[in-house]
C-alpha cells in the first residue's frame, strides 16, 4: 500500500508471504523441504521534483521473518537511495544497501551499491 504523507513525501509498505521449496543441499543427507517466511518492507520516498531526470531520495528496510526458524533471519537496510526517471514509464533507483543475514552459525554483513530499474507497460 502507498500513502502520500505530504505533497512530496510518500510512505510505501510492502509485504509478502512465501512458501518455498528448498532443494537438496550439497550432501546426500540434506533433504529437500518446504519453508515459510514473511517479508516486510517499509519505504519512505521524498520527491524533490515532479519532472526531469532526478526525482528524489528514499530510505527503506526489508525484514524477513522465517517461521521455520522462528526468528528474523535477514535485514536489508537502504539508508540512502536516489530516484531517477530516465524516460516515460521508466524509473531507476541507485542505492547503498547494508544486508545483515543470519548464516548457519552467525550473522554476516554485506555492503552493496545497487541499481534497480522498473519499466511500466
Amino acid at each position: 500500500s502507498s500513502d502520500l504523507l505530504t505533497r512530496n513525501l510518500q510512505f510505501v509498505m510492502r509485504d509478502r508471504f512465501e512458501w518455498r521449496w528448498i532443494e537438496n543441499g550439497q550432501h546426500e543427507f540434506e533433504a529437500s523441504q518446504y519453508t515459510t517466511r514473511i517479508r516486510f518492507r517499509p519505504e519512505l520516498d521524498w520527491f524533490v521534483s515532479k519532472s526531469g531526470f532526478f526525482r528524489g531520495f528514499y530510505v527503506s528496510e526489508e525484514v524477513i521473518y522465517d517461521f521455520d526458524r522462528d526468528r528474523v533471519t535477514d535485514s536489508r537496510l537502504i539508508p540512502f537511495g536516489m530516484i531517477f526517471q530516465p524516460a516515460d514509464r521508466v524509473e531507476m533507483r541507485l542505492y547503498y544497501l547494508w544486508r545483515h543475514a543470519l548464516g548457519s552459525e552467525h550473522w554476516d554483513n554485506y555492503y552493496v551499491a545497487g541499481v534497480s530499474l522498473t519499466v511500466n507497460f
